[in-house]
C-alpha cells in the first residue's frame, strides 16, 4: 500500500518520530565531532580530507563566499547549523503531531477542500493541565521559529517551566529562545508521546 497520511497507522505515527530523532541524533554527532574551541570560540573545524568533497561540491555549486568562509571555518557557519538542529527538530515534530490531531478530527483531511484547525485541548485527548501547557510551549515555540526567527514575542505570551528551563515571554521579547540539546530532544519524545495518547483516546 502507497503511504498516505490517509492511512496512517499507528506504526507509521511512530515512524515519523523515530525518523526526526534519528536526524537529530545524527546532525548533532555531525556537529560535535566538526567543532574546534580556540580562546572560548566555537568554530568549525572540518576534517582534512572535507577538501575533496568541497572541491567536488563547488564543481557544481557556485557560493564563492559560503566555500571561502567554511575553508576559514567562520563562526556564523557553526552558529547557524547549530540554529537549524533545533528549529528543523521543533518544526518537523510539532507538524507530525498537528498532522495525527488533524486526521483524527477530519479523516481524510488532505483530500478534504475544507480547513482543518488543531485543537489539542479537546477533552476526548484526555491531555493532563499539565501537558497542555507543555503542549501550549511547544506551539509557541514552533511559532516563535516559523515567525519571529526563534525570539519570544508578544502576539501570545508564554511562561512555563519545561525540562529545568522556564520560558517568559514577558520581559523578553526580541530575545532569542535557548534550549539545550537535551531540551529538545524531551521535546521530540513528550510530542511523540502527546501523539500517541490523543491516537489511543480518540482512535
Amino acid at each position: 500500500m502507497t503511504e498516505s497520511i490517509n492511512n496512517l497507522d499507528e506504526a507509521g505515527l511512530l515512524g515519523y518520530f523515530e525518523s526526526i530523532k534519528s536526524n537529530f541524533l545524527t546532525k548533532l554527532i555531525l556537529l560535535a565531532s566538526i567543532i574546534e574551541e580556540k580562546g572560548g570560540v566555537q568554530k568549525l573545524s572540518l576534517p582534512f580530507d572535507a577538501s575533496k568533497v568541497i572541491t567536488d561540491i563547488k564543481g557544481y555549486i557556485d557560493n564563492p563566499v559560503f566555500f571561502s568562509a567554511i575553508e576559514k571555518g567562520n563562526e556564523d557557519i557553526f552558529l547557524n547549523l547549530q540554529e537549524d538542529l533545533v528549529s528543523g527538530a521543533v518544526i518537523q515534530s510539532w507538524s507530525v503531531f498537528e498532522q495525527i490531531l488533524k486526521m483524527l478530527e477530519s479523516g481524510n483531511y488532505a483530500s478534504s477542500p475544507e480547513s482543518s484547525s488543531v485543537n489539542y485541548q479537546r477533552g476526548v485527548y484526555q491531555f493532563t493541565s499539565r501537558e497542555k501547557k507543555d503542549l501550549q510551549l511547544f506551539y509557541y515555540i514552533r511559532n516563535a521559529v516559523v515567525h519571529y526567527n526563534g525570539a519570544y514575542y508578544s502576539y501570545r505570551s508564554i511562561d512555563h517551566r519545561y525540562n529545568g528551563t522556564d520560558f517568559k515571554s514577558q520581559g523578553s521579547e526580541g530575545e532569542k529562545i535557548v534550549m539545550s540539546p537535551v531540551t529538545v530532544y524531551k521535546l521530540i519524545e513528550d510530542l511523540e508521546r502527546y501523539a500517541t495518547k490523543a491516537w489511543q483516546n480518540a482512535k
